[in-house]
């Protein structure tokens, strides 16, 4: 990405996408609570490294808004 600029990457599965997010100067946020009962046996659904910020999105829409605000 050019300097300067500002991106979202919204599906960050494994420890390196998350170093090279953070060279980059990004920060990893996890928002947690979407898809509980869910399978997810798949590596790439572990989340194996920390994130930078966590939000629980268990409740509503408005709920998750207002935490973010």
């Amino acid at each position: 990405m050019a300097e300067g600029c500002r991106g979202v990457f919204e599906d960050i599965r494994f420890a390196n996408e998350a170093a090279a997010n953070r060279n980059a100067g990004g920060v990893v946020v996890l928002i947690a609570g979407r898809g509980v009962g869910m399978p997810g046996d798949h590596p790439s659904e572990a989340f194996e490294f920390a994130a930078d910020f966590e939000f629980d999105n268990s409740g509503s829409s408005a709920d998750l808004e207002a935490t973010l605000r």
